[in-house]
C-alpha cells in the first residue's frame, strides 16, 4: 500500500503518540518505511521521534499553519491549479487565511496586474515575495491561529475593497452543503469576504467531508462554485445546487 507523509501526519495528530510498528500495521507498510519518513518528518520539525516511536512536535497540531500546510498537501495543489483557471489578468480577489488559498499563492504571479487582499499573514508573505500586488486586511492576531488577522480593523479593510472573487476554505462540510469552522473570528472574516465580492468560490479537499465543527459559515449554495481535489457529484445531497468543480 503506497502512502504519503500527510497519512503519517493524520495518524499522529489524532493520536498524539504511536508506535512505528502500530504505524506500519495502520499504513500496511515496513516498519524501516515508516522510520526513514519519520526521520524525515522531524528534520522539517513536524514530529519527534521517541524510543520505538513518533509524536506531533510540541505547538504542530492541527491548528499549527506549519502542520496543516502539509497535511493533504497534494490534494490541496490540485484544488489550487483547479481554482486559478477562473482567475484572468487584471482581477481582484479575496485569499482567506486557509492554507488550501495558501497554495494558490504559489502560481498567482502569472496574471499580470492581479491584486489580492488577504487577512492571512503566511498568504501575504508569499505573495509579496513572488512581486504580486498583495494588500493586508490589517487587524490582530488571531490567538488561536497565529497565521490570522481578524477583528474590527480587518472588517473596516475588506468593506473598502471590491473584488471579482473571493477563495475562502473552512474546516469542515455535510452531505447537505452546511459549512462549518473550528474558528468563528475566522469565519466573521470570510462573510465578509464574500458580501464584497462578485463571486465566491470555495476549496475543499476530500478529508472534510461529512463532518461538523463547532461554527457554521453558511450554505454551500451561497457560494458561485466549490472547487474540490476529486468527483463529489454522488456525496452531496440533491439540495446541494452549487457548481461543482472537480
Amino acid at each position: 500500500m503506497k502512502f504519503t507523509d500527510d497519512d503519517i501526519l493524520n495518524i499522529l495528530n489524532a493520536t498524539g503518540y504511536l508506535s512505528i510498528n502500530a504505524i506500519s500495521a495502520r499504513l500496511a507498510a515496513t516498519p524501516s518505511t515508516v522510520r526513514r519518513r519519520i526521520a524525515a518528518l522531524e528534520k522539517d520539525g513536524l514530529v519527534v521521534r521517541t524510543h520505538g516511536g513518533a509524536k506531533i512536535a510540541n505547538g504542530k497540531t492541527d491548528s499549527s499553519f506549519v502542520f496543516r500546510v502539509h497535511t493533504n498537501a497534494f490534494e490541496k495543489k490540485l484544488i489550487a491549479l483547479k481554482a486559478i483557471k477562473l482567475i484572468s489578468s487584471g482581477a481582484t480577489v479575496f485569499l482567506d487565511s486557509s492554507t488550501t488559498t495558501y497554495f494558490m499563492s504559489d502560481y498567482l504571479s502569472e496574471f499580470p496586474n492581479l491584486k489580492v487582499i488577504t487577512n492571512g499573514i503566511d498568504t501575504l508573505a508569499n505573495l509579496s515575495a513572488k512581486g504580486v500586488n498583495v494588500y493586508s486586511t490589517g487587524g490582530a492576531v488571531y490567538k488561536s491561529n497565529p497565521s490570522t488577522l481578524v477583528g474590527d480593523v480587518a472588517v473596516k479593510a475588506i468593506n473598502s475593497f471590491h473584488a471579482d472573487f473571493a477563495f475562502l476554505s473552512c474546516s469542515s462540510v455535510t452531505e447537505k452543503g452546511v459549512l462549518y469552522d473550528v474558528f468563528d473570528e475566522e469565519n466573521v472574516i470570510r462573510r465578509e469576504m464574500m458580501k464584497n465580492a462578485d463571486k465566491s468560490v470555495l476549496l475543499l479537499n476530500g478529508s472534510k467531508f461529512n463532518r461538523t465543527d463547532t461554527f457554521k459559515l453558511c450554505s454551500i449554495n451561497e457560494f458561485y462554485a466549490a472547487v474540490f481535489d476529486r468527483d463529489v457529484s454522488k456525496i452531496f445531497d440533491p439540495s446541494v445546487s452549487v457548481k461543482l468543480i472537480y
